[in-house]
């Protein structure tokens, strides 16, 4: 008799976590749906998701990454009534199913107890060294009967809605409605024509000049990506780089971007002309892939250009999201003789005892600040900081989104090294800016 229950204890439960598996899942939720039919009332399908697990796994390994999810499972158990019902669904993925909620407005109240449990720090024990995780996660919220009773439909609505939560900047829940439904098809179908322009080589680079203040000429360049989608479509960043983001395709843009610039780079040389260093933007999901120091190797080695004319720049949010192992890829990447520089500078939250670890070479004031800094008190305060703080620290210093020439004097009389914007030059074709070298 024990034998029997502890098998069909272990056919309806996970080894790791020890919650319902998704055949335990459904039973429960078929028997919940029978009662609120026949009672009245609502059942509300929570579809949770960890935010960066992923990045658990591959650097501190998956040991690691179990202790995590025997930990959320914890506090979910603990979160829920006797009469609801947790269950792992796979991966870092949790669903709950809960009775009589009272409607949305009880189905939100619980989604954002969820929510406020899963951005608690996770602290492993000491077989862990004591460490400290950051933790957050997303979470989908759908209705039965009101959105439905197929089980496999209400599934994947809360589904779909957490991955729309996740889209949001900061951990949140997100009820299912049709709209969402329409915008994931839309997303998904953005999707794959961007991974059929990588296939097909529909990307271009266009070029921004950045001057110096001092000299009055051209220093550098940043590599722009726009999109050709039709001969007659050009497609700026804006409307493709989140969902190129969201699915990981950014990865593969990121590398043909580094490749390209350092390709233009040897045309250039080639052809007799003295190029700039050319400036490529690195997104958060290429730092965290191991793989960028072997794609900027593979570039230099491929193209044989000088280390120096190439350049790359991560945003401030993106170098403090995981200060110590960006510090370590940017150590990587600074080692083949690549220039470094930390982009929208001042949006972020640096900390300073970060920032003089940082190998880089360059701090690129962020518009924001550059905008209205001949009229804006505080942002002149702000411009000037940095530029102090900046060469007290042996940094070049960039300026972006210069329009005027009154911001142009600001800077230059506060020591600002390079500017750029549409004062001194506008992203353009590879072949305007052959035309400029």
């Amino acid at each position: 008799m024990a034998a029997a229950r502890a098998l069909d204890y272990a056919a309806n439960h996970e080894a790791l976590t020890g919650l319902p598996n998704r055949v335990l899942l459904h039973e429960q939720l078929n028997l919940a749906l029978s009662r609120v039919q026949r009672r009245g009332g609502s059942v509300a399908v929570l579809f949770l998701d960890l935010n960066r697990f992923k990045h658990i796994n591959d650097s501190l390994g998956h040991r690691a990454g179990d202790e995590v999810l025997r930990i959320i499972a914890q506090r979910l158990r603990a979160l829920c009534r006797d009469t609801d019902t947790v269950a792992r669904w796979g991966g870092d993925e949790f669903v709950l199913l809960l009775e009589d909620v009272g409607g949305q407005d009880g189905a939100a109240t619980a989604a954002t107890k969820v929510v406020d449990a899963l951005t608690q720090d996770i602290v492993l024990d000491e077989s862990f060294g004591h460490i400290v995780l950051p933790c957050a996660g997303s979470v989908g919220v759908v209705m039965a009967p009101q959105d439905g009773t197929d089980l496999d439909a209400l599934l994947s609505k809360a589904n779909m809605a957490m991955y729309r939560a996740k889209a949001q900047p900061q951990a949140c829940f997100q009820f299912w409605s049709n709209d969402i439904n329409t915008r994931l098809h839309e997303r998904l179908a953005l999707e794959m024509d961007l991974r059929q322009a990588l296939r097909e080589n529909l990307f271009v680079l266009h070029y921004q000049p950045q001057f110096s203040l001092y000299g009055q000429q051209m220093v550098g360049l940043e590599a722009l990506m726009r999109w050709q989608r039709t001969p007659d479509q050009l497609v700026m960043p804006h409307g493709f780089i989140q969902v190129a983001e969201e699915c990981g395709l950014i990865v593969d843009m990121g590398a043909w971007a580094v490749l390209h610039a350092a390709r233009q780079v040897a045309l250039w040389l080639r052809a007799g002309l003295k190029p700039v260093p050319i400036a490529v933007n690195i997104s958060a999901r290429q730092c965290l892939n191991r793989d960028l120091v072997q794609v900027v190797r593979l570039a230099l080695q491929e193209t044989g250009i000088p280390p120096h004319l190439l350049r790359l720049e991560i945003t401030e949010t993106t170098a403090m999201s995981d200060a110590d192992q960006v510090i370590g890829l940017l150590h990587e990447i600074r080692a083949l003789g690549v220039r470094l520089a930390v982009d929208d500078f001042g949006t972020g939250y640096s900390s300073l005892a970060y920032l003089k670890r940082f190998p880089i070479d360059e701090l690129k004031i962020d518009r924001s600040f550059v905008s209205d800094i001949a009229t804006d008190k505080d942002n002149a305060a702000i411009v000037r900081a940095t530029i102090a703080l900046a060469h007290g620290l042996g940094l070049q210093v960039v300026a972006e989104g210069v329009e005027t020439e009154a911001q142009s004097r600001f800077l230059a009389d506060q020591h600002c090294d390079t500017v750029q914007g549409y004062l001194f030059g506008r992203p353009q074709p590879v072949d305007i800016v052959t035309q400029w070298l």
